[in-house]
C-alpha cells in the first residue's frame, strides 16, 4: 500500500468516524425517540450523515480530484444510496432479529445490573448497524476511492 493510500485511509477513518457518531445519533432519535421503523430510520440517518461524509471526504481526505464537482457528487450519491439502501438495509435486517438479538439479550440484563436501562431493542439495533457499518466502510472506501474520488495522477499511471 503506498503512503498516499495510508493517509487516505488514515483520514478517511477519521471522518467515518465523526458520520458514524452523527448517523448513530439520528437513527437512535429516529428509531428508539421516534419509534420509526428500524430500516426508515436508517434510510433516514445514513443518506444525512453520508452527506456530512461526502463534505468532509472531499475536502479533507481525497485532494486533486479528477472530476468535476457534479460528476462527482452524482458517483458519490450513486455508490453510497446502494450501498444505504441495498447493503447496509439488508445487513441490519439479517443481524437485527438474529445475532443482534442474541447479542442484545445478553446485554439488556447486565446494563440493568448497573442501574442501565436500555431495552433489549436498542441495543440490537444499534448492534445490527455495527455490523452493517463495518461491511459499508469497506464498500465505501473502495468504491469512493476507485471511482467517485479518482486522482490524475492514478488515471496517467493506467
Amino acid at each position: 500500500m503506498s503512503e498516499k493510500t495510508q493517509k487516505e485511509l488514515g483520514k478517511f477513518f477519521l471522518v467515518g468516524v465523526v458520520a458514524t457518531a452523527l448517523d448513530y445519533l439520528l437513527l437512535n432519535l429516529f428509531a428508539v425517540w421516534f419509534r420509526l421503523p428500524v430500516l426508515i430510520a436508517n434510510s433516514l440517518s445514513a443518506p444525512l450523515s453520508s452527506y456530512v461524509s461526502y463534505k468532509l471526504n472531499k475536502r479533507v481526505v481525497f485532494e486533486d480530484r479528477m472530476h468535476g464537482q457534479r460528476k462527482t457528487l452524482i458517483l458519490y450519491v450513486a455508490i453510497v444510496g446502494f450501498g444505504i439502501l441495498v447493503i447496509q438495509n439488508t445487513f441490519i435486517h439479517l443481524l437485527q432479529d438474529s445475532l443482534a438479538l442474541t447479542i442484545a439479550e445478553t446485554v439488556a440484563p447486565l446494563l440493568g445490573s448497573l442501574g442501565l436501562s436500555v431495552s433489549e431493542r436498542t441495543i440490537s439495533i444499534n448492534v445490527a448497524k455495527v455490523g452493517a457499518s463495518l461491511i459499508m466502510a469497506l464498500w465505501n472506501f473502495y468504491m469512493l476511492r476507485r471511482f467517485v474520488f479518482i486522482t490524475k495522477d492514478e488515471t496517467d499511471d493506467s
